[in-house]
């Protein structure tokens, strides 16, 4: 709905049941955070047909592989693997890639964030099951 009423396109492709076993609040936060972001970086487009957002979650072998990807009008700026904010409050903003990263390590998996034109990827890998404590 967040989506549809910002006039962007969300195609979604998922079967994660494999990752079943993060916490409902992590699991929330995590692509609360993936989406909240392309959604913001999405919405300001001025072309209609840029206005896409896909995300799909998969199976390969012993791990999920999540592929968030999304149009941009602006260049990542890059530090220590994380993109930075935009915003000028840097203080109460900037912290959505981190949290994000944080959860994905908790769980064994690897986040990457990747720009490709004007195209943004954020790709995760989480194993399939919990990793052993």
């Amino acid at each position: 709905m967040a989506c549809r009423n910002r006039g962007i396109g969300f195609t979604c492709m998922a079967e994660g049941s494999g990752i079943s076993y993060l916490e409902p609040s992590d699991l929330y936060a995590l692509f609360g955070n993936a989406l909240d972001n392309a959604i913001e970086a999405t919405e300001v487009l001025p072309a209609p047909d840029k206005k896409q957002i896909s995300l799909t979650v998969r199976r390969i072998e012993d791990f999920y592989s999540v592929h968030l990807q999304n149009y941009t009008q602006h260049r990542l700026v890059m530090a220590g693997g994380l993109p930075q904010t935009s915003k000028e409050n840097k203080l109460e903003h900037g912290f959505g890639a981190r949290s994000m990263q944080l959860l994905v390590e908790k769980y064994g998996g690897e986040i990457t964030f990747y720009q490709d034109g004007d195209v943004v990827n954020v790709y995760l890998l989480l194993p399939c099951r919990a990793p052993e404590t």
